[in-house]
């Protein structure tokens, strides 16, 4: 046995002590050798994204999807990421993009680069997950594969409607989103494709225009005056116009269409009111409004914001099924509208 003495001097005197080794194992650290990274598991391509959600705390469709979408979208097993709009720095940083809420859209899970279109509006989880099945890597073709149509069983006419994930029904007749995503370019070839197989199948403009009762609701709700000049943007067949002139008003009809403007040019002449009608081919924006005291606009609210700043100058603004952004409006069953 090794006898190992260390003398110690402590307060003068000599300590002797026994060290004995432990044997029976050896210990070797290799110094250089780099630890090894845990080993990451392979995403799919969709769990590779996230869904970020721009939100302000006033938003009541926000809170439903903070709720009832993004926890079961995490069970899923995808990412998502919550973007405060309340706070004066994400203000700063997106609010040049980003003005309505709640909007999505996709991004990258680990460099946040934007990979989709901004998307305005409650979405439901099938539509949060096809978003992230689907955006930034699909092309026209295959989100127009996954948009649902809507059939009509008793009309032999092509289907005007469809459901389109994140924004709801969609109406060929009248979309006229001006925008180059992939969402638009999609739905331009089927709006293309519908206005093909509708005019071989001679179908005419006015078995799929306003209904009656929404036309009436939209004049009443105008409270016209002696002298008033109605607007109808988006005029389609011209029927609003017809009924405005019916009532004993003049009216100014504003399609992009040429076809439906035509239409109209004919509905307008069989109704005997063309002295008091004017069917005008153009696009809704290039209006001016002070041609007329009061407006109605059957258009997408993307367009419909761009127009509310010149329909701010109007004595009284009506538009169905949406409210304009910008606008203060009451609703009163499906029309929405100002107040003077």
């Amino acid at each position: 046995m090794l006898n190992l003495f260390l003398m110690l001097a402590t307060c003068g005197q000599l300590f002797t002590v026994e060290v004995v080794p432990v044997t029976g194992f050896t210990v070797e650290v290799d110094q250089d050798a780099p630890a090894e990274p845990p080993e990451k598991e392979a995403l799919p391509a969709n769990r590779k994204k996230c869904l970020t959600m721009f939100s302000i705390a006033s938003c009541p469709p926000c809170r439903r999807v903070k709720a009832n979408v993004l926890p079961k979208l995490k069970e899923a097993g995808y990412h998502y990421n919550v973007i405060d709009m309340d706070l004066a720095s994400n203000q700063r940083k997106y609010g040049n993009r980003v003005s309505r809420y709640p909007s999505f859209l996709v991004t990258d899970y680990e460099t946040g680069e934007w990979l989709s279109a901004i998307s305005i509006g409650e979405i439901d989880l099938d539509a949060a997950k096809w978003m992230l099945d689907s955006s930034g890597a699909s092309t026209p073709e295959q989100e127009k594969q996954a948009a649902k149509v809507v059939e009509s069983p008793a009309s032999s006419s092509p289907p005007r409607f469809i459901q389109w994930p994140g924004w709801g029904q969609i109406d060929l007749e009248t979309y006229n989103r001006n925008c180059d995503c992939p969402m638009c370019q999609s739905i331009r070839v089927m709006q293309r494709e519908y206005r093909l197989k509708k005019s071989e199948a001679k179908v005419t403009p006015d078995q799929e225009g306003t209904p009656d009762e929404i036309v009436n609701a939209l004049l009443d709700s105008l409270e016209l005056r002696s002298g008033d000049v109605v607007a109808d943007l988006g005029a389609g067949d011209g029927r609003i116009c017809i009924a405005a002139a019916k009532r004993g008003y003049r009216a100014i009809g504003v399609e992009i269409d040429p076809a439906r403007a035509a239409v109209a040019r004919q509905k307008v002449q069989d109704a005997g009111v063309a002295h008091l009608v004017t069917i005008e081919e153009g696009d809704a924006l290039d209006f001016d409004t002070s041609r007329a005291t009061v407006v109605t606009a059957y258009l997408y609210p993307p367009l419909l914001e761009k127009l509310a700043p010149k329909l701010r100058k109007v004595r009284r603004v009506a538009s169905p099924y949406h409210p304009i952004p910008g606008l203060t409006m009451v609703k009163l069953g499906q029309v929405y509208f100002t107040k003077d």
